[in-house]
């Protein structure tokens, strides 16, 4: 009995410590966390494998009208333990190096304005955690919370960053509010315009496929070429501007692809649009019904799509896109544009993302048969059969969210309304751009 009463008051005294451990390191963890009205915090969590927990603290340096020009991101432990990796995108000088264990991250007092912002971790414990992080855009607000080597802010539109938060969560919690893609990026649109216009594969961003990837992509050219069919396409991966091109420069006859840019022009001018034509427009991406683009065109006019091709600088003919015939030829370099027009939408609107989500599951769409199965794709077709060449198409354009990185892809053809014919094409180019290493 006297070693049980011992062996009880020892157990007591282990848990009565364990209980006051526990809540001192409740109450320090609740003293780390800056008022949620802060302009620039950062929240911690709690790692119970560390002696102490696991906090990240963030500093800003801000020059001339309060716009953020440096940054640095500490822990509190060794950097071996856990340290913080900071990208920082520069007015003029695009993206720098990176910095890591503490060191600053852009270029204090240099004169030049910060617009976006990458971080990631490193570190024994990397693995358990996510680092989530958003920055304020001069005239736009917040973004979203992006995480992991995401970018947040905007590239090619001149806006500073004048605020910027983080926080620290474990892997498995849900993320935060508002997460999601938060980079709007339009240095895409030079790059693709810059792209040789040849009958020849050509790298983009300095990528080169594989021989194998290579010559599967060739073969699936050839095989299109050897029927008498011309085919010009462009895919670019968003986050490290990487891809390929073949023929991007020859204008082909865009049928019913016209319509997802059409219809994503007239929303973003006219929002109640969604909601009052809900019906045309869903069954206009899921179909390609003409009569239901029609009436959204009736009474929105063309203009909307026109102020898009004035601001991508799009070098193909739109002249003829009027109401009583409102189709258009382009090239594959400009269709590529108008499909990261209608992504950017997406980003910064909700009803961007609602319209992108419509077009996850048409009916028709060579980019949703070859790898719907594989990814979430969202795209619009167009294809039609006519006794002159001109006119005879089939084409697609759209998004894919690979599992190395989300890539935009336009594919235009005088194939005679017959998607099969560009199926091996497709996955060809799927299969380079699993190549492309993750942004």
């Amino acid at each position: 009995m006297r070693r049980l009463r011992m062996s009880l008051l020892v157990v007591g005294c282990l848990v009565g410590a364990m209980a006051g451990h526990a809540a001192t390191a409740r109450a320090a963890t609740k003293a780390t966390i800056p008022a949620r009205t802060e302009p620039d915090y950062a929240a911690t969590t709690i790692d119970t494998s560390l002696v102490q927990p696991l906090k990240v603290s963030l500093e800003v340096h801000r020059g001339k009208n309060g716009i953020v020009d440096a940054y640095s991101v500490t822990t509190n432990v060794d950097p071996i333990v856990c340290d913080v990796e900071c990208h920082a995108y520069m007015q003029d000088e695009g993206w720098l190096d990176w910095t890591n264990g503490g060191k600053q991250a852009g270029m204090p007092d240099g004169g030049l304005r910060m617009e976006a912002v990458e971080l990631r971790l490193r570190g024994l414990v990397a693995k358990d955690y996510s680092i989530w992080y958003r920055a304020k855009v001069r005239g736009d607000g917040w973004t979203g919370w992006a995480s992991n080597g995401e970018g947040a802010g905007t590239m090619g539109l001149s806006l500073p960053l004048v605020g910027l938060q983080v926080r620290l969560q474990r892997r498995f919690e849900q993320p935060p509010e508002g997460s999601g893609t938060v980079l709007l990026d339009t240095t895409h649109y030079n790059e693709i315009g810059r792209i040789v216009n040849t009958r020849k594969v050509v790298g983009v961003g300095g990528f080169k496929p594989s021989k194998k990837a290579g010559d599967a992509l060739n073969a699936a050219i050839k095989g299109i070429r050897d029927q008498g069919f011309d085919v010009g396409f462009v895919m670019m991966d968003l986050a490290t501007h990487k891809g390929i091109a073949y023929n991007c420069g020859t204008i082909f006859y865009g049928a019913s692809t016209i319509k997802a840019p059409y219809l994503a022009s007239a929303i973003e001018r006219h929002p109640e649009a969604l909601t009052k034509y809900e019906r045309q427009i869903r069954e206009t991406l899921l179909y390609s019904y003409d009569h239901t683009y029609k009436e959204v065109l009736a009474e929105y006019g063309t203009q909307p799509l026109l102020d898009w091709v004035k601001e991508l600088k799009l070098d193909s003919d739109f002249k003829s896109f009027r109401p009583d015939d409102p189709w258009a030829g382009y090239t594959a370099r400009d269709f590529a544009k108008l499909w990261l027009r209608i992504c950017q939408w997406s980003y910064r609107s909700k009803e961007g993302k609602t319209f992108c989500s419509w077009s996850e599951y048409p009916e028709m769409s060579t980019i949703h048969y070859a790898l719907g199965d594989l990814y979430r794709t969202q795209s619009k077709a167009g294809w039609i059969e006519n006794e002159h060449p001109y006119w005879n198409s089939t084409n697609d354009g759209g998004l894919v969210y690979a599992e190395n990185g989300t890539y935009v892809l336009a594919i235009l053809s005088s194939v005679p309304a017959n998607f099969y014919e560009l199926h091996d094409l497709t996955r060809a180019i799927d299969a380079v751009h699993s190549e492309i290493e993750p942004g």
